[in-house]
């Protein structure tokens, strides 16, 4: 899927893959359909790292998803094993701090899995997206 950005008198297109911005329910039909849980995306990211604002996701804290609503995706999404990328992985304990100061009750629902995700590839967002364009370098070549 390709979005267009203007800001600033600029204008700008990324690919993002349809499960970066999925809500839950949409990343129910989605997977059901086979959407890739760990697809990186132009910038770097993971579904899941996305899903919790790790990258200024609209679905970040406080904008436009509440605290059950985001934990209810990133749920979703590491029950089909959904991982992080390295900096997801740094950032993962915040996001569940601030799950857990906004709606304490959740805490009690956090399994392991979901509390310790894992890493995609144990690669650096930065390393697979210069992955993925040289693919998409050789993809087009052709």
């Amino acid at each position: 899927m390709c979005i267009l950005c203007r800001a600033r008198g600029k204008t700008m297109y990324f690919t993002v893959k349809a499960l970066h911005l999925a809500t839950r329910d949409l990343a129910e039909i989605l997977l059901s359909y086979g959407a890739k849980v760990n697809a990186v995306g132009e910038s770097g990211r993971t579904p899941l790292g996305c899903a919790c604002g790790l990258g200024g996701h609209p679905s970040d804290l406080g904008d436009t998803a509440s605290p059950g609503e985001a934990y209810a995706l990133a749920s979703l999404l590491v029950s089909h094993g959904a991982k992080l990328t390295r900096e997801g992985q740094r950032l993962w304990p915040d996001f569940l701090s601030l799950l857990v100061e906004l709606e304490p009750e959740l805490e009690a629902s956090f399994s392991e899995a979901f509390k310790n995700p894992g890493v995609v590839h144990g690669s650096t967002g930065k390393a697979l997206v210069m992955k993925a364009k040289r693919l998409k370098d050789r993809v087009t070549k052709r």
